[in-house]
């Protein structure tokens, strides 16, 4: 069974939404999850991992949450060549136009550049996934979960 491993940083709970619905799924759909906070995570909790999956809510004016700093700067010296990952990021976009999700845009060019596979484009969600933003992330994770 392919293991998915799922970081999140959440500050309203949106994130931590997301990030559980999209275990959810991939549970649903067969695959193995394990999940952790940002804070209590380092890089090498990926090393395994069959699906790397990040989520993450974008802060001030489009900045990396404070949190996940240390996190991503570990991730830069990884090497995960070919190994598929998924980015998930919340924001609000209508305090934050210009910026909307921006650290998790910058997250996902962190992870290409350790090797990583993106299997699709950054999934942004406005504030929590409800409605169509709910479908488009459990149809995300569905179509993720079909290629293993």
């Amino acid at each position: 069974m392919a293991l998915a491993k799922i970081v999140y940083a959440s500050m309203t709970g949106n994130t931590e939404q997301a990030a559980d619905l999209f275990e959810e799924t991939l549970q649903a759909s067969g695959m193995t999850v394990e999940k952790e906070q940002v804070d209590d995570s380092d890089a090498d909790f990926y090393d395994d991992a069959d699906l790397i999956v990040y989520a993450t809510y974008t802060t001030g004016m489009g900045d990396t949450p404070e949190e996940a700093e240390d996190f991503l700067d570990d991730i830069e010296e990884k090497d995960f060549s070919g190994k598929p990952f998924v980015v998930i990021g919340s924001g609000d976009s209508e305090m934050h136009e210009d910026t909307f999700c921006f650290a998790a845009i910058d997250a996902a060019k962190i992870f290409e550049k350790t090797g990583a596979k993106e299997l699709a484009p950054v999934y942004k969600i406005n504030n929590a996934p409800e409605g169509e933003e709910k479908d488009g992330l459990i149809e995300l994770a569905k179509e993720v979960a079909k290629k293993f």
